[in-house]
């Protein structure tokens, strides 16, 4: 939603923080943004659209191994101070990440372990690169330069943190460097766990425990690029993931499941969509996971009840978390919007009868 899309987006993104803003008067509630972003490429992308953008309450930071609430401004401190917080935005008042998710994200990941374990993959392809092709005459075969990009590399700084390790793969490599990755944590983190038996644990958003907490990692892949050239491979605690960050939340505000409308349109975004009381898939192309919700809603229609196990399905698809507690099938309603980012939030608000 931070992205330069151009007037249209700033538009809509306006009429949603007008919405927010008006609806906030009447009855408070809590607006949370997820993004695989870090803090330092949020706020990048941020500063030039924050007064068209709705000011969040919460961020659930990169893939959900981090949170930050936003720290409202001290009247007496100024801008000065803002930055300081760790925030740019005018009037924002900097954010405070929540120390014991963090904790969390520790004790259930060894950082140097995965770290050791990411670096001896890209050892092992350090030495291909992908060469950019020459145009070539007609009837004859395209030159290929001599030099060229990593074919696996590190992602940019502002997108790596103790708990979240990101990979640039050519999509030519993604399997088989999943696979390596896979093999090489496997050596390496298996005797890591928050429990002496090497369980897992996973209590639901209407639990009274933490979230899911594995011995071990989640790989999360997706395309980069308008051509799908490229995959960013990002290596994060088991016990992250945005609908347990989220459930987190809920907990702590105690706030239920079902009082949560939820957007997305990507698979990052299906076990946050599962998680939630209400969705709203802003895409009119959806991935397969958002799809298979779709199809689940449309059975529910027929007088079926898929609901959990079509949910439990799109969560598990991409290594999720299946949080579950927000009610039976009636009580979900998935919508499909026919508008991308901010449009499609408000066109799904309004196929929910909210607005």
């Amino acid at each position: 939603m931070a992205g330069l899309r151009g007037r249209e987006w700033d538009s809509s993104c306006r009429a949603l923080r007008q919405l927010w803003e008006a609806s906030g008067a009447v009855r408070p509630g809590l607006l949370v943004l997820a993004t695989s972003r870090l803090m330092p490429s949020l706020q990048q992308a941020w500063w030039a659209k924050q007064d068209a953008l709705p000011q969040p309450d919460v961020l659930l930071l990169g893939l959900g191994t981090a949170i930050a609430y936003r720290v409202p401004p001290q009247p007496e401190a100024g801008e000065a101070d803002a930055d300081a917080h760790g925030g740019r935005s005018r009037g924002s008042g900097g954010w405070r990440l929540d120390a014991e998710w963090a904790a969390l994200m520790d004790a259930s990941y060894d950082a140097d372990a995965v770290r050791r374990a990411v670096d001896s993959v890209l050892q092992m392809y350090g030495h291909v690169r992908i060469a950019p092709q020459r145009a070539a005459a007609p009837g004859s075969a395209a030159l290929e330069l001599p030099a060229g990009r990593p074919a696996v590399s590190y992602g940019l700084a502002k997108q790596q943190s103790r708990h979240k390790v990101s990979l640039l793969v050519h999509r030519s490599l993604r399997e088989r460097v999943v696979t390596d990755l896979t093999d090489a944590l496997r050596a390496t983190t298996a005797a890591h766990s928050t429990r002496p038996d090497g369980g897992t644990r996973q209590h639901g958003c209407g639990g009274h425990g933490g979230p899911v907490v594995v011995a071990g990692v989640r790989l999360v892949t997706m395309p980069r690029g308008p051509r799908g050239e490229w995959f960013s491979v990002d290596v994060i605690p088991a016990a992250a993931g945005k609908a347990a960050a989220l459930c987190h939340v809920l907990r702590r505000f105690r706030i239920p499941p079902a009082a949560v409308v939820a957007a997305g349109d990507t698979d990052r975004d299906a076990e946050l969509l599962a998680a939630a009381g209400a969705a709203v898939i802003t895409t009119p192309r959806p991935p397969p996971t958002l799809r298979r919700l779709l199809e689940a809603r449309a059975a529910a229609a027929e007088g079926l009840d898929p609901w959990a196990s079509a949910a439990s399905s799109a969560a598990s698809g991409i290594g999720g978390y299946w949080a579950g507690g927000a009610g039976g099938v009636g009580e979900r309603p998935v919508v499909q919007s026919s508008s991308f980012g901010p449009a499609g939030v408000l066109e799904g608000l309004q196929r929910l009868g909210l607005v």
